[in-house]
């Protein structure tokens, strides 16, 4: 029933390792998607690992080797680049909010009483 070798298997880890990171280097520039970037990197980096451990015992195929260190590789920059915007997204905003520059909320009249105390 169960056709698929173990060569076969630790090729599907090494490719699921190399297709998790390049998803999460993809994705990792849009804003809402910051936990699905972070769950596919550390994914990638996991399962590239696992997949390097068995390559150095000799129980997976050698060729295998070079996809999961891309999947470590692509994993961590997208973890990495989304931390970072996500840092640099929070300072500009925090700047922006410290500058007095709230938009709308300055034209709420029941904001506009409050923001004056001390």
């Amino acid at each position: 029933m169960n056709n698929i070798t173990n060569s076969e298997n630790s090729r599907v880890m090494g490719i699921l390792s190399m297709v998790f990171g390049i998803i999460a280097i993809t994705i990792s520039w849009v804003p809402v998607c910051r936990f699905i970037v972070i769950a596919l990197g550390v994914a990638a980096i996991v399962i590239g690992a696992i997949e390097i451990g068995r390559v150095n015992k000799n129980l997976s195929e050698k060729s295998v080797k070079n996809m999961a260190i891309a999947g470590i590789v692509l994993g961590s920059l997208a973890v990495v680049f989304s931390i970072a915007i996500t840092i640099f997204w929070g300072l500009i905003a925090s700047q922006w909010f410290r500058g007095g520059h709230m938009g709308i909320w300055k034209q709420l009249p029941e904001l506009g009483r409050w923001r004056n105390l001390k």
